[in-house]
């Protein structure tokens, strides 16, 4: 029998440990740090406690508050309370079995700990215990060969959420095991994620809510009608009425206006945003204009007209704390956006209370191409990204990244990003970029995903990481024999992936180009980024087509061959699950058979969406070539994929208000209106 003493220089820490690592719920954060740090050095604790002795055989955890005077092995837990160190620690080896796990901040005591138990052989691949990689069992304890000091290449490492019901604890503990900081304002999870040191953050288009033109103040009367003058005035010939009011962006040199969303947002830090520590205050999100009125237009460029608005914002925050009305400072974080008309780099200084509040700005990719990477050419919207994080990175405010691996067109696929992500974001990290975000994270079902999220997160951490390391650790971890086949299969998808925002992007791809398509005759060819012709996105469509059908026919063939080595080796386990927790936990004993499974259920989803584009997109070409014979026999096939598709269900996804919808696969794919339309119509006159 082996005893391993878990240390803490805390007052009571082994009789209490156990009560203070739940007490999150119980400490405000922001006043009482003491308490804070006993709740998250116990958690720790108790974490290590849980997860040794099940993997090593004869270990006894004991807890105290120094370790032990002699040689007996021991793991002391240190928190040094800095400010803005991001998760940093350090592995201290005081003795070959003794180790100071020193965190810079309560973040880094979390992320010390996980390390010491990856060290063990752990991991966690995905959410719950069907993403619990567990070691194999051993009869030692583990102890780094050295001292060493862990500091992240993020600042701030986080998935950018949206939906007020999508919080899941399991998801949380995955990120806080994957060394992410950030988390969203969630009132189910906020406490637990302040447990983990992570920075709460909140916010987004919150403007079109607030400055919603029809809202009704006291008397009765619409917002619009008592300010017209606080909506942007928009470019000639245009005129400003309640209806479009909100399609040009808030004036920004209105100083009556920039005092009441002041007054709005220190009532939110007050009431609902209290456990913020990052805000992010966008405009409009409708990819119009700017205020052109005469006071605007002197504040410089678009982007100039943003930075007035934050800095205004700014300066009252200061304010309020500095005169005892507000007990706490907050970050602002602002979006380097193409729908706010704010993508470029301004023409002015960033105003220096921006700058000494460590404010940030989000770059955000949404139009970007995956053929290539971001600042390797030869693509024109990727250098104009390039350029503008160029500009971006000659600011003094912190530079985030937002990417959007699951958002917009391609929300829900099985796409792989894993050589374009790197090479992205090392040239973002060589601009000066020290944050890293991506719309939006799913909760579960990830399947082929689940790369895109670990690696994600990995890079965050640490953008120097070996990618082909990491990648063969991934396969032979998650898929065991069958990480040969996986890999390739995985490699297929990346091939596929690499075309994804010429089909399927918010701008400048076919989906967006062929959204009014019913079936009428269209007037012109399609409008396409790299394709030369219909007739070429047709041949690349078939080609995408095939790479997923490759990799639906190596993960089923994975599937059927694990679940013959599975039925000779393994049963489920004898005792019977008595509730649904211990119901969805009694499936890790197949787990490598249930990845499989939900790999091949969103490849199978993949392939339906790609060769139903590419259908439609034959349809388009028939239709404008007057072919009626060529038409009316892909009109078949359309009509038959989509009925099939309409029978089956893709993963939930969240509105902005609380709950969630789960939609069919054709309506999840974008493109029953054009379904309805080809079905009602057969080259009738008209126009796309």
């Amino acid at each position: 029998m082996t005893t391993l003493t878990i240390a803490a220089a805390i007052p009571g820490f082994a009789d209490n440990a156990h009560n203070w690592e739940t007490s999150e719920n119980d400490i405000n954060f922001r006043s009482s740090p003491a308490l804070a740090e006993r709740c998250t050095v116990s958690f720790a604790a108790c974490e290590l406690r849980r997860f040794l002795p099940r993997t090593i055989g004869g270990l006894e955890i004991a807890l105290a508050e120094k370790p032990p005077a002699d040689a007996s092995p021991y793991i002391a837990l240190e928190c040094r309370g800095l400010d803005f160190q991001y998760g940093a620690f350090d592995f201290k080896l005081e003795s070959p079995a003794g180790l100071r796990i020193s965190g810079a901040d309560r973040n880094g005591v979390i992320n010390g700990i996980y390390e010491f138990l990856r060290l063990q052989g752990w991991d966690w691949l995905e959410p719950g215990a069907r993403g619990e990689y567990v070691p194999e069992f051993t009869d030692r304890v583990v102890f780094p060969g050295q001292s060493r000091t862990f500091k992240p290449s993020c600042n701030y490492r986080s998935f950018c959420e949206e939906g007020a019901s999508k919080e899941s604890e399991e998801y949380l503990f995955w990120m806080a095991r994957n060394r992410m900081n950030c988390h969203w304002n969630y009132p189910l999870t906020r406490k637990l994620a302040r447990k983990f040191g992570m920075y709460i953050q909140v916010g987004g288009h919150v403007y079109h809510e607030i400055l919603d033109p029809k809202r009704l103040l006291a008397g009765g009367r619409r917002l619009f009608d008592l300010h017209p003058e606080w909506y942007g005035t928009p470019r000639p010939p245009a005129i400003k009425t309640a209806d479009n009011a909100q399609g040009t962006q808030f004036c920004s040199s209105n100083p009556e206006l920039m005092d009441f969303l002041a007054d709005e947002l220190l009532r939110l830090l007050k009431t609902d945003w209290y456990e913020a520590d990052i805000v992010a205050l966008v405009g409009f999100d409708t990819w119009g204009a700017t205020c052109q009125c005469p006071d605007c237009q002197k504040l410089g460029g678009d982007t100039d007209k943003n930075i007035a608005f934050l800095a205004a914002q700014r300066r009252r925050i200061d304010r309020a704390v500095a005169d005892g009305a507000l007990d706490h400072n907050v970050m602002l974080n602002m979006d380097a956006y193409e729908g706010t008309s704010t993508m470029r780099a301004p023409e002015r200084e960033i105003p220096k209370e921006m700058i000494a509040a460590r404010d940030f700005v989000s770059a955000c990719v949404i139009n970007r191409c995956y053929r290539h990477a971001i600042g390797e050419g030869p693509c024109e919207k990727n250098e104009m990204y390039a350029e503008d994080l160029r500009g971006w990175g000659k600011q003094k405010l912190c530079l985030s990244v937002l990417e959007y691996y699951n958002v917009s067109r391609h929300e829900d696929m099985p796409l792989v990003f894993a050589h374009n992500m790197q090479r992205t974001q090392k040239f973002c990290r060589k601009l000066g970029a020290r944050a890293v975000s991506y719309m939006h994270s799913p909760l579960a079902n990830w399947g082929f995903r689940a790369q895109n999220q670990v690696l994600h997160a990995l890079l965050a951490w640490d953008i120097d990481a070996d990618l082909d390391a990491f990648l063969e650790y991934y396969y032979a971890r998650r898929y065991e024999v069958h990480a040969g086949a996986m890999r390739e299969a995985y490699d297929a998808v990346e091939e596929a992936t690499l075309e994804v925002a010429e089909w399927r992007a918010w701008f400048s791809s076919i989906l967006a180009d062929i959204a009014s398509y019913r079936g009428l005759k269209p007037a012109r060819p399609i409008r396409m980024r790299h394709y030369a012709s219909q007739e070429e996105a047709i041949r690349e469509g078939t080609r995408i087509v095939s790479l997923y059908e490759k990799a639906i026919a190596l993960t089923r063939a994975s599937l059927e061959r694990e679940r013959e080595i599975a039925s000779g080796r393994m049963a489920a386990p004898g005792a019977r699950p008595s509730n649904p927790a211990e119901a969805y936990a009694f499936r890790t004993y197949d787990r490598t058979a249930n990845v499989l499974a939900e790999d091949l259920r969103g490849l199978l989803y993949a392939r339906d969406v790609f060769a139903l584009m590419t259908l439609v997109v034959d349809h388009y070409d028939a239709n404008f070539l007057g072919c009626e014979a060529r038409m009316l026999s892909i009109r078949d096939k359309i009509l038959k994929l989509a009925d099939h598709m309409d029978t089956y269900w893709v993963p939930m996804n969240f509105p902005n208000a609380a709950g969630f919808r789960v939609s069919d696969a054709l309506t999840r794919s974008q493109m029953r209106p054009q379904v309805d339309g080809i079905r009602r119509n057969r080259g009738k006159a008209g126009g796309n």
